[in-house]
């Protein structure tokens, strides 16, 4: 499912310093740039109070819900901020 949404599965959690700070997803404005699909048991605070808001948690049944829904919240900036810093892959 993340693979045919566009996303990547880590074997470790992203580092903050390899994306741009605020940068969004392009249709969905309102949210943080990296999704993180968890099982609800690990420790998450430091994601959840990043005063950057670079993330937005999911468990899979909140991630379901929200690709259901399809709320878009489009970046209508004219020069998007993009997600990775520059130089990465």
């Amino acid at each position: 499912m993340i693979i045919n949404q566009g996303g990547t599965v880590l074997d470790s959690f992203p580092e903050k310093d390899s994306f741009n700070k605020g940068s969004h997803p392009y249709l969905h404005n309102h949210l943080g740039p990296i999704f993180i699909l968890h099982d609800g048991k690990t420790d998450l605070t430091p994601f959840r109070k990043d005063p950057d808001r670079m993330f937005t948690l999911f468990t899979e049944q909140e991630f379901l819900v929200f690709m259901l829904k399809r709320e878009i919240d489009i970046n209508t900036c004219p020069k998007p901020i993009p997600v990775l810093v520059e130089g990465d892959d």
